[in-house]
């Protein structure tokens, strides 16, 4: 008698049976109920999202901390198959957090980080390290090429110096000499 019943929704509701055939039975009923109510679910989920959004982007963020490398694969996926798209979220998503964006471009591009780069902000008062100017809206953050080790933020006429003097102290040196005659 319970062979019979066995892969059936009946019988994995009662008995809880973990087998395949009484897994694929649940999830079949579950679909079945999702298609001929999908309006009613839909509605449930928005009116549930409605009256506490702070507890559903908790709930979204605990689930992509857990299934990190699952949600970053599904994100890359998207990104190959819709560019278009991928290309006007970012856009979108840089025009709203400026900050974060130049972050982002000056990690890469230095090797600074954030938080290096406001320790810098704070210890040098919003100046030059080499003119000691004030540096205006966007400062270079500074660094040496070879070791890749933070030195500090310079105005952007300092910053340029260095890269045309390509960093050699030798040349500056000899730069220097040259002022003095």
């Amino acid at each position: 008698m319970d062979a019979e019943r066995h892969g059936t929704l009946n019988w994995y509701s009662y008995h809880k049976c973990r087998c395949d055939l009484c897994r694929a039975a649940k999830k079949a009923s579950h679909r079945s109920y999702y298609l001929a109510h999908r309006d009613e679910v839909l509605r449930l989920n928005r009116e549930r999202v409605a009256l506490d959004p702070a507890k559903k982007r908790e709930q979204d963020r605990a689930y992509r901390l857990a299934n990190l490398s699952a949600v970053r694969e599904k994100n890359r996926d998207y990104e190959r198959t819709h560019p278009a798209e991928a290309n006007e979220r970012s856009k979108r998503w840089r025009q709203r957090h400026p900050d974060w964006a130049r972050a982002v471009v000056r990690k890469s591009r230095t090797g600074v980080d954030r938080q290096t780069y406001e320790t810098f902000t704070l210890i040098q008062g919003g100046l030059c390290g080499i003119c000691g100017e004030p540096m205006g809206e966007f400062p270079n953050a500074d660094h040496d090429h070879q070791t890749g080790r933070a030195r500090g933020l310079l105005c952007q006429l300092c910053n340029r110096g260095l890269g045309h003097f390509r960093d050699s102290p030798v040349l500056l040196r000899s730069a220097i000499r040259w002022l003095d005659i």
